[in-house]
C-alpha cells in the first residue's frame, strides 16, 4: 500500500503510544527516525522489528529515495518525541509526499508537548505556538499567550532575554512533561526563579497587552451596572480583553 504514516511517539512517558500507532510501526515497510538510538527504546518496549532508517536536519536533503519508495510502498516518519514536522524534520518530505497524491499521508495523532503544556495554560483558552526561536522582537506585540520550546542550557538567558524586550509579564514553565519528575513553575519576568531547570521544557509566556485595552475603564464600566464578584469580573474582563485573569484580578483589587 502507497502510504506516508506520521506517526506521534510519547513525549516522556514511553507508556503514552496508541494502539495505532504501534500497529503501524510493525506493518510498514520501514522506519525514519529523527535518532535511532532514541526510537530503539520504543522498538524494544514493543517488540516492533521494523527496520529502522535515520532522517534528520542534516540528511533531510535524501528525500527523493523516500519518494521513489512511496510510490510503491510504505513509510512511517516519527521523532524523538510528540508529533513530526513540529520543530522537527519532515515537512519537506511530507509536501512532495503531497505532490504523488493528497491521499497519500495519514496521520496517527498521539501525545504533543504543546497540548500538555496548555493544560496549565491559565492566561487565555486560545494560544500562539512559536516553539523554538531564535529572537523575540517579532513575537513582541501578540496578544495571545505563546509557547515556546527551549533548551535547559538556555533558559536562563532565554527568560532575561524575555524580560528586555517584552517587559514583565507572566509565565509557565512546564517541564519534563508526562515523566516522573514533571514539574510545574509558575511566575513573572521580574521573579525570575534562582535555579537550574532540567529536562525538556515548554514554556508559556503572557500576551501583550496594549494602553487601548484600558482594564480599569472595563471594571467601573461593569461594576456600575451590576453587583459581581472579583472573580468573576476577573474572568469576563480576562475573556472579552485577552488578558490574564491574574493580571486583571491584581487591577480589581487595587481599584
Amino acid at each position: 500500500m502507497r502510504k506516508l504514516y506520521i506517526v506521534s511517539l510519547p513525549i516522556g512517558n514511553i507508556l503514552d503510544i496508541t494502539i495505532h500507532a504501534i500497529e503501524v510501526l510493525k506493518q510498514v515497510d520501514y522506519i525514519l527516525c529523527e535518532d535511532t538510538r532514541e526510537f530503539i527504546k520504543i522498538a524494544s518496549q514493543y517488540n516492533i522489528s521494523t527496520r529502522c532508517v535515520s532522517y534528520h536536519i542534516f540528511n533531510e536533503h535524501e528525500i527523493k529515495k523516500h519518494i521513489n519508495h512511496l510510490k510503491k510502498g510504505s513509510i512511517a516518519l516519527t521523532c524523538d518525541r510528540g508529533t513530526p514536522t513540529i520543530n522537527d524534520p519532515g515537512f519537506e518530505l511530507i509536501r512532495q509526499a503531497r505532490l504523488l497524491d493528497n491521499n497519500i499521508i495519514e496521520v496517527i495523532p498521539g501525545p504533543s508537548a504543546i497540548t500538555a503544556a496548555c493544560i496549565f495554560n491559565h492566561f487565555n483558552y486560545r494560544y500562539c505556538f512559536i516553539g523554538f526561536t531564535n529572537t523575540l522582537e517579532e513575537y513582541k506585540y501578540i496578544s495571545l499567550p505563546c509557547i515556546y520550546f527551549i533548551s535547559r542550557y538556555k533558559i536562563k538567558t532565554f527568560l532575561q532575554e524575555c524580560l528586555s524586550v517584552f517587559g514583565n509579564r507572566e509565565v509557565v514553565l512546564c517541564r519534563e512533561l508526562t515523566k516522573i519528575h514533571q514539574e510545574v513553575v509558575c511566575f513573572d519576568l521580574n521573579n525570575i526563579p534562582d535555579r537550574e531547570f532540567l529536562g525538556e521544557i515548554t514554556l508559556i509566556i503572557s500576551g501583550y497587552v496594549s494602553e487601548s485595552q484600558n482594564i480599569d475603564t472595563h471594571i467601573e464600566a461593569i461594576k456600575k451596572h451590576t453587583q459581581i464578584s472579583n472573580k468573576d469580573l476577573s474572568f469576563i474582563i480576562s475573556h472579552f480583553c485577552n488578558i490574564s485573569k491574574n493580571i486583571v484580578y491584581k487591577k480589581i483589587k487595587h481599584n
